[in-house]
């Protein structure tokens, strides 16, 4: 489970590019599941005989990587539903995950790396507005055309 995370200042991030490393293989991990029919996007939606109006669809991931002491990455696994903790709201605390987030957060509210409030906050903006911030902690990997998805491939 996570207890710590690289910033994007962290000299590993830094030294060998791990944030475009794994941007890289996810954006292949994405259009290979699109491709094979295991991802799929949302239709074009028919307002009226005339017009046809197409909604914006994303997905949010979290995916868990393995470094080795030569800077590779490796995909551990996606997670398609992520677990997030925000202390000042008020949720069930009902994984492993989220009780040792409280936890480390109870213990010391000022290191603990596991408050996603400010992730929760802008993902809000992205269903709500169809944007990020400009500095956001959020990463936009890949866009699928609508077309690709029916391509699917053995």
């Amino acid at each position: 489970m996570r207890t710590h995370r690289l910033y994007a200042d962290h000299p590993w991030r830094r030294q060998w590019n791990l944030t475009e490393a794994c941007q890289s293989a996810m954006k292949i991990v994405i259009q290979r599941a699109v491709e094979q029919g295991k991802l799929q996007p949302r239709q074009e939606t028919q307002v009226s005989a005339n017009s046809k109006m197409t909604t914006q669809q994303f997905e949010i991931n979290s995916a868990d990587w393995m470094l080795d002491e030569d800077g590779r990455v490796y995909l551990i696994e996606i997670n398609g539903i992520p677990v997030l903790y925000d202390p000042e709201m008020s949720q069930e605390l009902c994984t492993k995950g989220l009780n040792l987030y409280d936890r480390l957060y109870k213990e010391n509210p000022e290191t603990a790396v596991v408050n996603d409030h400010d992730l929760l906050k802008e993902s809000l903006g992205l269903a709500l507005k169809g944007k990020l911030p400009r500095h956001s902690l959020w990463k936009h990997v890949t866009t699928i055309p609508t077309t690709a998805a029916t391509t699917k491939q053995p």
